[in-house]
This record gives structure tokens, C-alpha cells and sequence, in this order.
């Protein structure tokens, strides 16, 4: 089961942490705030899971990243779409790789960057700012599913987007209100009246 984790980065937040993030830690903070990618699964990006357009579509996204490696049962094969901003974080990463991996070593881009990279990176950012105890990778995925959560009640969709295995660890980012129900029940209300043909009846 995944973490759980309360921690939701603001829009400030979040660009502070840019601001103070060196990469490739940047880099990561980018993709598991834009597309919910976790640590793990970063490290064993590779291109050949890489698929970036040239130009954006009608939805504003920039390719897919298929993400196959690094993952902790088989639900997390799933493909993110590509924001703006993750399509130039992918590009600044490609224009130094020297090896398949899209995250590479500090000081040899031949090589797969090591996950202690990040971890001291971290580390470093925690010591010497005024973050959030939880802030960090996991948190900024954490962030995406949240925003995801408010903006659908289509809890399948946001499992398979979430890499979730179980359906129950989804509905934690799903928080329905009063206006959601009313909205459900006046869906049903009027592709009702579009099929039976009865009249609407008004109370004088």
C-alpha cells in the first residue's frame, strides 16, 4: 500500500522549491508534481519510455511517458501525459545523458544517477530552508493526486492514472460535496426526461 501523506504543496510552496532545488533533484520535483511519478520510478525512466512531441496537442500535452520500470507491482504500468513543463525538464535531462537512463549521474552522464544523489539533495534542502517536515518527492506526488482528486469523481480513471492497485487507497484524493450529489442526480433527472418524454410538471 502506498504511503499515506497529508502534505499538499502550495502554488508558493512549489515555487520555492524550484527555486532552491538543484538538479537533477529539480528535474524529479517536476515530473511527481506534473504526472505523479515516484522516486523509484524516475530513477528507472529510461527513453525508449519517452515520447516527446514536437509541439503540443489540443489538450496542451507534449507526448507520453510510459512508465514500465521501477515499479512496485504491475498496476503502476500506466502512461502520463507530457505538461509544458515537464517537456523542458525533459529536455534539459536529454541534452546531457549519454545512456539510456533519462536521469543520469552527477559527473558522468554515462551512468544511471544513484538514488543517494537524490536523497542528499533532500537532505540539503531540508537543513538549510523552512520547508514542510514531508516535503519532497513523494509529497509532490502526493500534491498531484490531490488537484487530480478535486477535479474528477471518475475514481477508475484516477486509479489508472495513480498506478493504484487498490481502488480504496484512490478514494483518499476523492472528496465529493453537496454540489457534486446535486450534480449526479440532475444528470439522471434530465437524460430521463430527454427519454420518456414526460411532461415537466410546475407547482404553483
Amino acid at each position: 500500500m502506498e504511503r499515506e501523506c497529508e502534505y499538499v504543496y502550495s502554488t508558493a510552496d512549489y515555487q520555492a522549491w524550484l527555486k532552491t532545488a538543484r538538479e537533477p533533484l529539480r528535474s524529479a520535483s517536476i515530473l511527481a508534481h506534473d504526472g505523479g511519478i515516484c522516486r523509484g520510478e524516475l530513477l528507472a525512466l529510461q527513453w525508449d519510455c519517452v515520447n516527446l512531441d514536437k509541439q503540443a496537442d489540443e489538450r496542451g500535452f507534449w507526448g507520453t511517458i510510459e512508465i514500465r520500470r521501477g515499479l512496485k507491482r504491475k498496476e503502476r504500468r500506466r502512461s502520463i501525459p507530457i505538461t509544458e513543463d515537464m517537456a523542458a525538464a525533459l529536455l534539459g535531462l536529454k541534452a546531457q545523458s549519454k545512456c539510456q537512463h533519462v536521469f543520469t549521474a552527477l559527473y558522468d552522464h554515462t551512468q544511471p544517477l544513484s538514488r543517494n544523489t537524490l536523497a542528499d539533495q533532500h537532505r540539503t534542502i531540508m537543513e538549510t530552508c523552512t520547508f514542510h517536515p514531508d516535503a519532497g518527492l513523494h509529497a509532490l506526488r502526493h500534491t498531484f493526486l490531490a488537484e487530480a482528486g478535486r477535479h474528477t469523481q471518475n475514481v477508475r480513471a484516477l486509479q489508472r492514472l495513480a498506478g493504484h492497485s487498490r481502488i480504496q487507497t484512490t478514494m483518499r484524493y476523492v472528496h465529493p460535496d453537496h454540489t457534486d450529489v446535486l450534480d449526479i442526480a440532475s444528470a439522471v433527472q434530465q437524460a430521463r426526461a430527454k427519454t420518456s418524454g414526460v411532461a415537466t410538471i410546475w407547482l404553483q
